[in-house]
């Protein structure tokens, strides 16, 4: 009773946040602008900010990228630092630098953002670098061969990334092969070797400019004053192709598509995955809370099936990798030495299939439920995080706002919503999984 009696006050206080905070907690509702040149420039002033967070989005990744140029979209953000039409190479980053600014890149399947948060003061420089080099990159000979042997030894080395990494994106080539989506970030090495500067500037020009590009600009600032800087900075520079994706057609994983990799795993590491909808997708809210009800804390039904109940597993995690044609959602278990690999991976597979056969308790989503909105409330009081959501729900759903009314969705979603979306997406024929064993070991 007392669990149950402090679930309900959780629940209660999130409730609470959520109605009193309908923009995700922040002052006011972000707002999107289109320029004569197309670009799409979303401002979300927050008058309780000390910061801005300025962040341009291109249409560009694997998604986009063709055969023989794998890899390019990579070495674009390492070219993006190395001088452009009036800014010398390393000067970005320095003149952000020196205001006390950070900065960097993100980039997913469907998109590459480059980013900086920078005091509210610095907001105009922040906007002239990032015209500047939208208007046109300018790398020295040198500069070019030096990130294009970068890229290729990033590649090299992707095996040695974190195995938590490195398993999504293995698991995501298993479940998602055929499809953009399966390809690696990094490239293919002989794609990037036979790249030229001549290549990556008409894949540039193509997919870098204003027509399919994106501006968030969140934090503190004045959204008049900044959208007449913005015009000026922005609106002159060319619109570029704003390219369509080439369209893939790609027929569901059969049932029981697998793998298994040796390597640097700290321990045997069992992943799971599913092909599961688009962003866009109404299911998408649903999904989120099936997949919280999983890993999230000691009450998740994988930490209780698997360490708590079973001692077969040191611990369990699982999360969704959102993507505009269709997502990945993932669970993984790490072995305890002695476990059996054939039943902890039973039982994982079980205890997901088992959200489709039985309905979840109510207590059991007010919990989770509570935990995610809280959560997300909090994190998205920071400016980078909120300029990432809404700049990712522009380029993953089309639509900056759907990040502002994504807590409410959850909200709403009923124990009937969480069995109709496992039953569709927690399917035989959209699964995959993937082992990593430590060298030397066994299965």
């Amino acid at each position: 009773m007392r669990r149950h009696g402090f679930t309900a006050r959780m629940f209660a206080c999130a409730a609470a946040l959520l109605a009193a905070c309908p923009s995700a907690g922040h002052s006011a509702p972000a707002t999107t602008v289109t320029l004569k040149n197309g670009l799409r420039v979303v401002l979300a002033p927050d008058s309780t900010a000390t910061a801005v967070d300025v962040g341009v989005w291109y249409a560009t990744g694997t998604r986009w990228e063709r055969d023989g140029m794998t890899g390019v979209t990579h070495l674009l953000e390492r070219l993006m630092f190395r001088g452009s039409a009036t800014v010398k190479d390393g000067e970005h980053a320095r003149a952000l630098l020196a205001e006390g600014a950070t900065a960097n890149t993100s980039t997913s399947p469907d998109y590459s953002c480059l980013w900086e948060t920078v005091p509210a003061e610095a907001l105009p420089l922040a906007l002239r670098l990032e015209a500047d080099r939208m208007a046109g990159l300018k790398p020295s000979a040198q500069a070019f061969e030096s990130e294009k042997s970068g890229a290729r030894a990033d590649r090299r080395a992707r095996g040695q990334r974190a195995a938590l990494v490195y398993g999504i994106a293995r698991l995501q080539a298993l479940v998602f092969a055929g499809h953009p989506y399966a390809r690696s970030a990094y490239g293919a090495d002989a794609d990037l070797a036979r790249m030229t500067p001549a290549d990556v500037e008409a894949w540039r020009r193509e997919h870098y400019g204003a027509g399919g590009a994106a501006l968030t600009i969140v934090g503190r600032f004045e959204p008049e004053g900044t959208l007449m800087m913005v015009r000026r900075l922005f609106e002159p520079l060319p619109r570029g192709a704003a390219p369509a994706p080439p369209g893939v057609k790609t027929a569901p994983p059969a049932a029981g598509r697998r793998g298994w990799e040796r390597g640097d795993a700290p321990a045997r590491l069992v992943f799971a995955g599913w092909r599961a909808p688009g962003a866009a997708d109404p299911d998408v809210p649903a999904l989120e809370v099936l997949v919280h009800l999983l890993s999230d804390g000691d009450d998740a039904r994988l930490h209780r099936a698997l360490m708590t109940d079973g001692s077969l597993a040191l611990l369990t995690q699982g999360g969704i990798e959102l993507h505009r044609e269709g997502s990945l959602a993932w669970t993984l278990a790490a072995l305890r030495p002695d476990a059996d690999s054939s039943a902890t991976e039973r039982v994982l597979l079980d205890e997901v299939h088992r959200l489709a056969r039985d309905p979840v308790s109510g207590e059991d989503l007010d919990r989770v439920k509570a935990s995610l909105v809280t959560s997300e409330l909090f994190r998205l009081q920071r400016v980078r995080a909120r300029g990432q959501a809404l700049g990712e729900s522009l380029m993953l759903t089309g639509d900056a706002a759907a990040a502002d009314s994504r807590l409410a969705a959850i909200d709403r979603v009923t124990p009937a919503d969480l069995q109709r979306v496992a039953r569709r997406v927690f399917a035989d024929n959209s699964q995959g999984v993937l082992w990593l064993v430590p060298a030397g070991e066994a299965r």
